[in-house]
């Protein structure tokens, strides 16, 4: 069998939470099977109390990204978990070939007592797709090896799918969403479990590489709250709790997820942090006790509206632990919505195009424009809505003489009757000799900074940053905004590649940063 490397897969899958509590647990199966796993990420969709006929149970929904590198025998992937206490060390640390589990170990049913509570099965032998393209890969809904067995897949987990996207080489960017389990314990319970992957090279082959015993902390630490109404500006309360007792140092951040798909990725907003807090612990928790704003995107109009995730991980922690809080239900909306913003350039002049879904109590619309890290005021667009208040599309327009050769930003400043303002995002143009449809300034750059600005705002974007081996250094996938900063770059050159997934469509340019 070919060699897979699969990662630390478990630590992701499994783990809402997944806190390493000991070693990954031991492989086995051919001599040349390696499994390893990296940068998984976990959002915790939802988790709810239930009875169960065990007694007290807890249904947890949650996505799951994480990279995986792996060669052409990699054709069946097979995850299962147990409650620690559960646990059958079923696969010897040691080489060959075992055969598959069986309902003796494996769930019948979705929760069942002594057995495992979570079993995945993922047919990888789907080709993968041009770099950036995410294509479907089929979660099995029947274990072949035992009918009586109870996979976790759509058919019991509402919406569950599977994708995996080329990044380069022989990695993939897979992402598991609404993955649907019910544990034997209240959501409350920090608990831990341990997981065993195995895979196989073709259907009702005997397991050819697996890792056993991998532990994990499981709903630990917790992230609690919500988002609420208030208004002109947005708030939340957040607290997040452990059963460890040790003290350790928790790390936090809040996100704006501007693409509403639920994970964090390019184009989304850091709002807050990262935030550090020192003797994390069973005794001393995290709040932020009474609700708090995120300034200056609590009150801007087109981003105060949209839900939050909420980042968390200490250094117990073998991924983070990502949590939504949605925007709550009846929320009415701020004064304006925007539902979009462009800025084209024609030769010596730019149109700004916006437009509103729904107004309440607006004056207008200020037209802001930034040259040389100034900015003016350039036009005052008085409201179509009657008395400031509408529920229907409102389109507004306004061209600006503009022969700037270097990037001009603008932006909308929208203005209540009660002279209370919420800003658009921004929008930039390139220069008037400045030619292309993607503008990188500056460059060469001596800071590590460098700033990507797009002609069309209207497509979806993939951008890598590639060294001069062709190594990806960074990418930032489902980028909607017409502008983009890109930082932390080291003395070198390197390649900007700009990808349009529904289309194909590339672009390359060369970054020079010089030493500082």
């Amino acid at each position: 069998m070919k060699k897979i490397l699969l990662s630390i897969f478990t630590l992701a899958v499994m783990g809402i939470t997944a806190k390493v509590e000991a070693q990954t647990g031991c492989t086995g199966g051919a001599s040349n099977c390696a499994l390893a796993v990296s940068n998984s990420v976990i959002t915790i969709v939802s988790q709810k109390d239930t009875t169960t006929v065990n007694g007290s149970g807890c249904v947890v929904v949650f996505n799951v990204a994480f990279d995986l590198t792996y060669n052409n025998g990699n054709k069946d992937i097979f995850i299962h978990s147990w409650l620690a206490a559960d646990y059958p060390n079923y696969f010897p640390c040691s080489g060959g070939t075992t055969p598959s589990p069986t309902n003796a170990i494996l769930g019948t049913t979705p929760i069942s007592l002594g057995k495992s509570f979570l079993d995945i099965a993922l047919d990888n032998g789907v080709a993968r797709g041009a770099v950036g393209v995410p294509v479907n890969v089929p979660i099995y809904t029947t274990y072949s090896d035992d009918a009586t067995v109870v996979l976790t897949s759509p058919s019991n987990s509402a919406g569950m799918t599977c994708t995996k996207t080329f990044i380069s080489g022989n990695t993939d960017r897979v992402e598991l969403k609404n993955v649907r389990v019910v544990l034997n314990t209240s959501c409350g319970a920090g608990v831990v479990v341990k997981t065993d992957v195995w895979s196989r090279n073709g259907t009702n082959s005997p397991a050819q590489c697996w890792v056993a015993g991998i532990v994990q902390g499981f709903n630990d630490p917790k992230v609690l709250g919500f988002k609420n109404c208030d208004r002109p500006d947005r708030k939340y309360t957040l607290g997040i709790t452990t059963v460890d007792p040790t003290p350790t140092t928790l790390t936090y951040s809040v996100w704006i997820d501007m693409n509403s798909n639920g994970i964090v990725d390019g184009g989304d907003i850091q709002a807050v942090g990262p935030v550090n807090y020192a003797n994390f612990s069973s005794s001393n928790p995290f709040t932020t006790g009474a609700p708090v704003t995120y300034p200056p995107y609590s009150s801007q109009i087109g981003v105060a509206d949209k839900d939050l995730i909420v980042v968390a991980k200490t250094p117990n922690i073998g991924n983070e632990i990502n949590v939504i809080f949605s925007n709550p239900q009846g929320c009415i909306s701020l004064p304006v919505d925007f539902k979009s913003f462009t800025a084209t350039r024609n030769r010596s002049s730019v149109l700004l195009r916006w437009e509103t879904s729904s107004e309440l109590n607006n004056s207008g619309f200020a037209v802001e424009r930034n040259l040389n890290s100034n900015w003016e005021q350039i036009a005052f667009v008085n409201s179509q809505a009657a008395n400031g208040n509408s529920d229907a599309l409102l389109i507004y327009t306004y061209n600006d003489l503009n022969n700037a050769k270097g990037i001009t930003q603008y932006r909308i400043k929208q203005v209540d009757f009660d002279n209370k303002s919420k800003y658009t995002e921004i929008r930039s143009v390139r220069g008037l000799d400045q030619i292309g449809k993607v503008t990188v300034y500056p460059n060469p750059t001596s800071n590590g900074t460098v700033n990507v600005v797009f002609d069309d705002a209207s497509v979806t974007r993939t951008i890598s940053v590639l060294d001069m081996s062709g190594r990806t250094l960074k990418q930032i996938n489902n980028v909607t905004n017409n502008n983009i900063t890109i930082d932390n770059l080291q003395p070198g050159m390197y390649t900007l590649r700009i990808m349009v997934p529904a289309t194909g469509e590339q672009t390359v340019q060369k970054i020079v940063v010089n030493k500082r």
